[in-house]
């Protein structure tokens, strides 16, 4: 079901990420049946979805920050990205990621505050090529 689950959610050509995700914690899910973790995560992902990044371009000797709209599939890969990075210490992966769903879910946590700090750099560079016309 957990492996299906990842249609709801991403298309085809989209699902790696998921895929590693889901199959190294099946065990996590089949413990905890009561919860059905397909709108969590769904949700989790609406939560923290990036919409901006900033990329650093050079011209001349200066090195400018210029913001950038993510497609779908950058922001589903950047999420994942930003998750499988919290997960990666030596506490077991059933409990990490379950609280990293939670505190995505409940906008808590450090990828909210990874997200929050990215959107202050687009402003921050939008500012600045403001004042620069």
């Amino acid at each position: 079901m957990l492996i299906h689950s990842k249609n709801y959610i991403f298309r085809k050509g989209e699902k790696e990420k998921v895929e590693k995700v889901i199959i190294k914690s099946k065990s996590i899910f089949f413990d905890m049946h009561a919860l059905n973790i397909v709108p969590i995560t769904y949700t989790s992902f609406k939560n923290i979805r990036p919409s901006i990044n900033v990329k650093k371009t050079r011209i001349g000797n200066k090195i400018i920050s210029t913001p950038y709209i993510l497609t779908v599939k950058q922001q589903k890969s950047l999420f994942f990205k930003w998750i499988l990075e919290e997960t990666k210490t030596n506490l077991k992966l059933k409990d990490l990621l379950i609280n990293q769903l939670k505190f995505i879910f409940y906008k808590q946590g450090n990828i909210v505050k990874k997200l929050e700090k990215l959107y202050k750099d687009v402003e921050q560079s939008r500012s600045q090529f403001k004042q620069k016309k």
